[in-house]
């Protein structure tokens, strides 16, 4: 069988910045495939990775090379070193040794092969992956400590500067500092309008910002929420933040999980920072007193989720979310970007047609896919023929192996042997793509399969229940079980929109 080479870009290739992440990992590329070259090893297939996970879980090409380590698709595997396989916890790896030494596949690297048959070659690798797992943390507890120590400091250790801002290199010293961009204007005009009635609020100065043709960052119109950000970011009045998104793990259904809950304010640490504030600590203050007592007014039902498509349905023409407004009929939904030509809809009129567009979904499936036998026959027949394929390449690869031995022996001649080499060269190049094209429709063709088995019903579910529920909350946990996006399309009025919806497979 082949080998697969696996690259992947690690914190220590980090530091050295005058390299991308291409570049590293084209340097590694060369370097695998020197190695395979010197030891006569066919490489068939490579990965490459970007992220740089703690976990497997962050992994997703290091998931799939697990799968096929598993399943015994590879003789070996190339990497660089071994810590690049895994680095997390023992649980991951745990997985990794296990995948490696129950399907016998071999680790290449440059300076050692191992041998996951091998008593003390398994040894040395579980060895090596427990001392990675070590430099992992050692390495986070400096970055850790780091950034911490930067922040006491004053100095930004955010990767992104804020709006109004553009990080700079400290002179002299390590770290940066963040000075006023031409779009520091706009921020001070931000606090103005929004302290200069006291009817003005979020929504109304984000209003004025469009009217007067400003827009955010990335270009888009301003929103009740993004003022919101900037107002209540401690950065405009010279402070740093720390403590402000801390990492907390958990475990849910034995699967790690991190979160980054936000902190209110009050909750972090406020620290002056380097950086020239672009407004005083007064005016400041005065903008966050006139939020928090906006928010106390506010009713409790106010704040009670009225939207059941929060989160879900996006407008076709422009791209942004909608929002729901309540009235006589119940509430309507409706684009907030100023002078975008699409129209509003009754939400009620909105969730009949998601419901008659989630019975044509449910109702194609079952005309295209009658049933799941036939699927799972076609599924069989091409793991069959996969199988078969990848025999016939086995025994083609034994044959061209043969041909050096018998040129050594001299039944062959160089004329006779490069005519035979060729042919079975040839040979193999066909069955390596029809090796290809048939796992391909084995993947379409399980994918189908899994559709039928696990979508119908949970749209056919969702049908049924949705209507029944009172709570709005229920209702888009609902949708979002089974949807990842509604794309509405209404520029006419009085003519009911059209949806497009994005199903959600991954449950």
């Amino acid at each position: 069988m082949p080998y697969c080479m696996y690259l992947r870009k690690s914190r220590k290739d980090s530091e050295n910045p005058s390299f991308t992440d291409e570049e590293i990992l084209s340097r590694h590329q060369q370097l695998l495939e020197e190695t395979a070259e010197r030891q006569g090893l066919r490489v068939t297939a490579i990965y490459r990775e970007i992220v740089s996970g703690d976990s497997i879980a962050g992994r997703p090409v290091m998931q799939r090379l697990l799968r096929e380590v598993s399943a015994g698709q590879w003789d070996g595997v190339l990497v660089v070193e071994i810590e690049r396989l895994a680095r997390g916890d023992t649980e991951d790896q745990g997985a990794v040794a296990k995948a490696f030494q129950y399907s016998g596949t071999k680790i290449v690297t440059p300076l050692k092969t191992y041998d996951p048959g091998d008593e003390f070659d398994e040894e040395y690798f579980e060895f090596g992956l427990y001392m990675s797992r070590r430099e992992l943390k050692t390495i986070n507890r400096r970055l850790v400590r780091g950034r911490q120590a930067s922040a006491k400091q004053g100095k930004y250790v955010g990767s992104v500067a804020p709006f109004g801002y553009e990080k700079a290199p400290l002179t002299g010293q390590k770290g940066f500092t963040l000075i006023p961009s031409p779009d520091a204007a706009v921020v001070q005009l931000i606090f103005r309008l929004f302290l200069s009635s006291a009817k003005m609020g979020t929504g109304d100065t984000a209003t004025q910002l469009n009217q007067m043709g400003y827009r955010t960052r990335q270009g888009h119109y301003w929103s009740g929420s993004t003022v919101c950000k900037v107002l209540t970011n401690p950065v405009y009045m010279g402070k740093i933040k720390m403590g402000y998104r801390p990492k907390i793990k958990t475990y849910e259904d034995g699967v790690q999980k991190v979160l980054r809950p936000v902190r209110k304010f009050g909750e972090y640490t406020l620290i002056d920072g380097l950086h020239e504030p672009l407004v005083s600590e007064e005016v400041w203050q005065k903008a966050a007193d006139k939020l928090h007592a906006s928010t106390l007014s506010r009713t409790v039902s106010s704040r009670t989720p009225q939207n059941p498509f929060s989160g879900l349905l996006k407008c076709a023409v422009c791209g942004y979310g909608m929002k729901r407004q309540q009235n006589s009929r119940g509430g309507i939904v409706y684009c907030t970007t100023p002078n975008c030509s699409c129209k509003a809809s009754d939400v009620t009129e909105v969730e009949a047609l998601l419901m008659q567009a989630l019975r044509e979904i449910v109702d194609s499936f079952e005309e295209e896919y009658p049933q799941l036998e036939t699927l799972a026959d076609e599924a069989a027949a091409h793991r069959k023929k996969l199988e078969h394929t990848r025999q016939e390449i086995s025994r083609l690869e034994k044959q061209l192996g043969n041909l050096f031995d018998l040129l050594e022996q001299g039944i062959y001649d160089r004329e006779t042997f490069v005519s035979r080499r060729q042919r079975l060269e040839e040979q193999l190049d066909d069955l390596r793509q029809g090796e290809q094209a048939t796992q391909e429709e084995l993947t379409a063709a399980e994918q189908n399969q899994r559709r039928m088995a696990e979508m119908i019903p949970r749209i056919q579910e969702v049908i049924d229940g949705y209507g029944l529920l009172q709570s709005v909350v229920e209702k888009n946990l609902m949708l979002k079980s089974i949807l990842s996006r509604i794309d509405y399309d209404k520029t006419e009025r009085n003519v009911p929109p059209r949806l497009h919806l994005t199903l959600r497979f991954d449950g």
